[in-house]
């Protein structure tokens, strides 16, 4: 199967509660390990403590801890993040010589950890048990979207009782360990996997510099679907966005191959591939508009305004567009009812309307 990129393993990932019985080759397990592994930590003393929990016994046990939820038994592996608040104290030398044999500390640098972390570490106080689950939490989520990436699910489980926990891992009773969450994972049940339950809006959980002024995307480099070039609509757009791909500006997107995209292309009858390279080769628009009529076939202006029509009356059709839609609309501004066609939720969602 093709991976995800990090930003489609984020955008697909949902809490999954019910499993295949299908197990995970070992080697994609290992593949998640080391995807924990390379989590960052507070002076990379690496605190987690992970323990896969994938026997019958162990599941039903770990299950039980966790008020019985189903998920832990039906998938193949647990990752239970379990955290060790002095364990730096036994590992910090092994890390710094790590560290700066791999020349990514100097001696100087590593001198300094190990003279100030130590009271650092002891100042925190109660703290430190903070310290650790955030540690922790960092290195589930790269374990979950990995797995996200993978054709994986994953649900972050924060029911349980933590001694029970600790008992089944054989840390019963000790005070040095924490238990962060614990993390199922599994191939997901295609006929349960749960739909995108949607978000708040943008403006009502992110802000900028401070908490008076809601965030707001409003870029400068696109130019609304809406503009024309050649008598076409989104033609402007699609150059700008082949000028911020080529310049690496444009993350998370399936450049040219889908939407009004793949649409105008298949209409002038130019390649992605060709229309690519000519948008790269001419940084004056209006000689790379010239070289784009010469090269597309040629289209009358009864097919330019069909084709116009098309792109700006387009509204989603099935039910999971519709429900997409919506979801968009909401986390922009949820009031915006007349919002009825995807140019229009492109220019509200860019701050034009």
């Amino acid at each position: 199967m093709k991976e995800l990129t990090v930003l489609e393993a984020i955008g697909s990932r949902r809490s999954i509660k019910a499993f295949l019985s299908k197990p995970i080759p070992d080697t994609v397990i290992h593949a998640l390990v080391e995807a924990a592994s390379e989590a960052p930590s507070s002076w990379n003393f690496q605190p987690w403590r992970i323990v896969l929990v994938q026997s019958q016994q162990q599941k039903i046990a770990l299950a039980e801890a966790a008020w019985n939820q189903p998920q832990i038994l039906q998938a193949p592996v647990t990752f239970v993040f379990a955290g060790s608040k002095n364990g730096w104290q036994k590992t910090m030398q092994q890390t710094l010589k790590t560290a700066v044999t791999a020349g990514a500390w100097s001696q100087k640098t590593a001198d300094f950890i190990s003279k100030n972390a130590p009271e650092f570490q002891r100042s925190l106080g109660d703290k430190l048990r903070e310290y650790v689950i955030k540690d922790c939490m960092i290195a589930a989520t790269h374990v979950a979207l990995a797995a996200e990436s993978l054709g994986l699910g994953t649900c972050f489980m924060n029911g349980w009782i933590e001694d029970k926990v600790k008992k089944v891992i054989s840390a019963e009773g000790d005070d040095d360990i924490v238990i962060a969450l614990l993390l199922p994972v599994g191939y997901p049940d295609p006929a349960q996997k749960p739909r995108h339950p949607g978000r708040l809006p943008l403006g009502w959980t992110v802000y900028k510099d401070t908490l008076l002024h809601p965030y707001r995307f409003q870029p400068t480099q696109l130019r609304s679907p809406r503009e024309k070039a050649l008598g076409l609509v989104h033609l402007p757009r699609l150059i700008d966005k082949v000028r911020l791909h080529l310049r690496g500006e444009l993350p998370g997107y399936n450049y040219l191959t889908s939407g009004f995209d793949k649409l105008l292309l298949d209409f002038l009858q130019i390649a992605p591939s060709v229309f690519e390279n000519l948008v790269s080769e001419h940084t004056d628009e209006q000689e790379l508009l010239r070289v784009i009529e010469t090269t597309a076939r040629k289209i009358s202006d009864k097919e330019k305004e069909e084709f116009n029509s098309h792109i700006l009356s387009s509204k989603p059709t099935d039910e999971t567009q519709k429900c997409a839609f919506s979801r968009i609309i909401d986390t922009i501004d949820p009031h915006r009812k007349e919002i009825q066609t995807f140019v229009d939720l492109i220019d509200l969602s860019e701050g034009r309307l």
